[in-house]
């Protein structure tokens, strides 16, 4: 029962999100080695009606685990946090935060020494506090927040450029200030 509640809550955030989600290509550039690079926007609209869905349904994941047979003690504990009124997501003007339950030895085993650094270069600060996995980005002051990540490969191949030469416009170099206005347009 439990699990089917956990699946209703899940296929109701899914379908929220894929209704407030936007993700768009932009533009071919070759980056500062000359490799092609590409740039991809995404807006998520309703914030205020999408957290919602998530809370309630991370919160039942908790549960859902707690509740399993081979539960162990962490997770036990993970529910007893959730049930007790746990907040997963804090957002003020641009700032905005996520925190789940979890301790030292998850976060190592989630969040290499390698992966944290190229996350603090995408603008995202994580860290373990008491227990408690955290996710920052943005300012509060901010007026626009920007993710910067980086390639999800190490190794480079140029096949695709050579494809793309003549179809697809490929431009020189990415200015930046120029892509933002027109994604905010």
């Amino acid at each position: 029962m439990a699990e089917d509640e956990l699946n209703r809550a899940l296929s109701e955030m899914q379908e929220s999100l894929v209704k407030n989600c936007t993700i768009e290509n932009g533009s071919f550039y070759l980056n500062s080695k000359g490799q092609l690079s590409a740039v991809q926007t995404v807006e998520i609209r309703n914030w205020s009606k999408l957290l919602p869905l998530v809370e309630k349904t991370l919160g039942l994941f908790y549960k859902h685990s707690a509740q399993n047979d081979e539960a162990d003690a962490d997770q036990v504990a993970h529910y007893e946090r959730v049930r007790q009124g746990w907040k997963f997501f804090n957002i003020k003007g641009n700032a905005f935060e996520t925190k789940y339950p979890g301790t030292q030895a998850e976060f190592d085993e989630t969040f290499s020494a390698h992966g944290r650094k190229k996350m603090k270069e995408a603008g995202i600060h994580v860290s373990c506090e008491n227990d408690t996995i955290v996710l920052r980005f943005g300012k509060s002051g901010d007026t626009i927040t920007k993710l910067a990540m980086g390639p999800f490969q190490k190794s480079y191949r140029a096949n695709l450029h050579e494809h793309l030469k003549g179809k697809q416009p490929i431009e020189e170099t990415l200015d930046v200030e120029k892509a933002a206005k027109k994604f905010l347009r």
